[in-house]
């Protein structure tokens, strides 16, 4: 047997002989549950429908609830009524189409070319009346109401080779208009039971009693020959029933309503919006061992780590398989109660307490699983939404640490799109070491920092680490060699040897960061055009000079270590690898920060006036756009003001 592959899938319109091939009940009743509290067989809560009460099976098929998918059934409409949902392709088929033959009033060759509608059909000289529309479901041919019936009669003409030429798929236009109602199965609208016992039915089923209820009442007084004023009102009633089972948020239609004046949500209310099943079903799933809480900026912890809130660290948990390598390890857990729970062989799962931690520890044995709170270094994914790339989700490594928010490097604020002014991210804890290994290879932010997109870094010093590195590498800025080790230490930066000198440049303090074997250059950022100026002696000392990992010339700025430009790193993936790189930003950015931090970067009120020039020019402006609109009101008042094109 080969195996089936779906080729193509195509969506159309129920006919009425699908309708009723596909459902197992027709619906006659508009009774849910007889005396003894049973489904009513016939009504839309028909047991052939399919089954939502445990222990019961359906009649249909046989299965029980979670077995049963749901059968459809299907009501005859007493008269044809018009689908709401497709009333403009309707009213484009009433204006296009010819009201004698039926056949499309445009000539072959010119279907693409025109888009005006003859008034006499050039297949019958048929005279054709205006169409008009008026929402939500009523037409108009001439000012003289089209019923359900005639437009079906008119669609029925319409020969198929004529629907293809306006593009018209998936069935019939006829089928526009119902003539039978497909009753959904019971699965999708399930009843829910009180406290008390009562039932409390689906929105949807709500509506169906309706529908089913008006419609057998259109029935009988059609047959009794009842006025003619009495029957319209009555259709009238199923089509609001119809339309609003479909849609209730339909303009110029009063909302269905629940008794308690709670608006009932139709099929469209259902499938659309944030709570819909598209949003909210379908793309947004609620998962276990996740935690999602604000971020804030922490610029001392590495880009590929997470500040985790303890309150979380304690509740989210990772299995741990007993053996006897790693029990000593979980008993000293259980000690320091890391332990939330145990499963036992058996499968059951114990919750650890204070009452039962002594049992549990005397018969932990190999075969068991513990599941431990989150410590330093476990590898986690985040992710802020809306997730719309690769790299916005990523994986990092733990740090447990106090507080409430999520703790993250800026650097890495740029493949999230995120920034901290109350953006929430997710933490995602992975259970299984197939999925650990993947993220950690896969995943980590030191394998991400170049962007798939245009091939260039997009993790990268931001802000205050850039602004702090610009000042400290700038001519003229001078360090004792007990000041450039303590600048280093309040960086974090341990394991770096300083050269035995008395005094350090700014530019010697940053090459201490750089690999050896780094040799570039480049044109940083500059207030004038640095093509004008030569490369060695540069006013702006824009020139960017490095040799063997040493900054001879210019200003380390925001294109030699920022996010998307970051010369400085991308030359650096040819030297170094992803580990070196990562530790090349991290080192990079606390010591923007902590030069800041000693150096201090501040602006006072007179940092931002104005000079003396700039506002004598925007008082000559000012002066002169007073003087042209003294101008404009005087012609005005004489009349000799002239009247432009579009200004009345």
């Amino acid at each position: 047997m080969t195996d089936a592959f779906i080729n193509s899938i195509s969506f159309g319109i129920f006919s009425p002989e699908l309708i009723s091939s596909i459902a197992r009940v027709r619906i006659v009743t508009s009774d849910l549950y007889d005396a003894d509290g049973y489904p009513v067989e016939g009504g839309v809560m028909d047991p052939r429908l399919g089954v939502i009460d445990p222990g019961l099976h359906c009649r249909t098929c046989g299965g029980g609830i979670g077995e049963c998918l749901g059968h459809f059934g299907y009501l005859e409409l007493a008269k044809p009524i018009i689908n709401v949902l497709y009333t403009k392709t309707i009213y484009q088929l009433l204006k296009v189409s010819c009201r004698k033959c039926g056949r499309l009033m445009l000539l072959e060759k010119s279907i693409e070319t025109t888009q005006t509608i003859p008034s006499k059909c050039p297949h019958c000289n048929g005279v054709q009346k205006k169409i008009t529309f008026v929402k939500p479901y009523s037409f108009y041919e001439d000012n003289k109401e089209l019923s359900a019936e005639k437009i079906r009669e008119r669609f029925e003409k319409i020969p198929t080779t004529d629907l293809k030429k306006v593009g018209f798929k998936g069935g019939r236009p006829e089928w526009l208009i119902l003539t039978l109602f497909p009753i959904p199965p019971v699965t999708i609208r399930p009843s829910i039971t009180l406290e008390g016992g009562e039932r409390s039915e689906d929105d949807l089923t709500h509506k169906l009693v309706d529908i089913v209820r008006i419609n057998q009442s259109l029935k009988e007084n059609i047959d009794i020959g009842a006025p003619e004023f009495v029957i319209n009102d009555l259709w009238e009633l199923v089509q609001y029933h119809i339309s609003t089972y479909f849609d209730n948020e339909l303009t110029n239609v009063p909302l269905a309503r629940h008794r308690s004046g709670r608006t009932l949500k139709g099929l469209t209310q259902r499938l659309k919006a944030k709570e819909g099943r598209m949003r909210g079903n379908l793309l947004g799933k609620r998962v276990n061992f996740s935690a999602r809480t604000v971020i804030s900026p922490d610029p001392r912890i590495s880009i590929n780590e997470v500040g985790v809130p303890e309150v979380i660290a304690n509740e989210l948990t990772i299995p741990m398989h007993v053996n006897n390598l790693n029990m000593k390890k979980i008993r000293s857990l259980f000690r320091d109660n890391k332990i939330n729970y145990v499963i036992r062989p058996d499968g059951r799962r114990i919750k650890v307490m204070t009452e039962n931690r002594k049992d549990i520890l005397d018969n932990l044995a190999e075969g068991w699983i513990v599941d431990r709170q989150l410590q330093d270094g476990d590898v986690v994914l985040f992710n802020r939404q809306p997730s719309l790339h690769r790299i916005s989700i990523m994986s990092h490594n733990t740090k447990i640490m106090p507080y409430k928010t999520f703790r993250l490097n800026p650097s890495v604020c740029p493949p999230y799109n995120a920034d901290f002014d109350g953006d929430e991210m997710n933490l995602h804890v992975l259970q299984t070491e197939e999925a650990k290994t993947e993220a950690t290879f896969l995943m980590q932010v030191q394998n991400n920092i170049i962007s798939p997109k245009f091939g260039g870094p997009i993790i990268g010093l931001d802000l205050d680490q850039i602004s702090g590195i610009y000042l400290l590498t700038r001519n003229g800025t001078m360090l004792s060699r007990e000041e450039a080790a303590q600048l280093l230490a309040d960086a974090g930066i341990e394991d770096t040897e300083i050269p035995e000198k008395d005094s350090l440049t700014g530019k010697e303090v940053f090459s201490l960061l750089l690999p050896k074997g780094l040799s570039m250059e480049f044109k940083a950022n500059c207030c004038k055009n640095c093509d004008e100026c030569l490369r060695s002696d540069c006013k702006n000392d824009a020139w960017v000079s490095i040799h063997n990992g040493e900054v001879k010339t210019g200003t380390i700025d925001s294109k030699a270590v920022g996010a998307f430009k970051g010369a400085i790193i991308n030359q650096m993936r040819t030297v170094s690898d992803n580990e070196e790189l990562k530790t090349f930003i991290d080192r990079c950015g606390r010591l923007g920060i902590a030069y800041i931090m000693r150096r201090g970067f501040s602006i006072g009120i007179s940092d931002i006036d104005l000079p003396q020039k700039t506002m004598k020019e925007i008082e000559t402006n000012v002066s002169t756009a007073k003087e042209k609109v003294n101008e404009l009101i005087k012609k005005y008042k004489s009349a000799e003001l002239k009247i432009l094109p579009g200004i009345a």
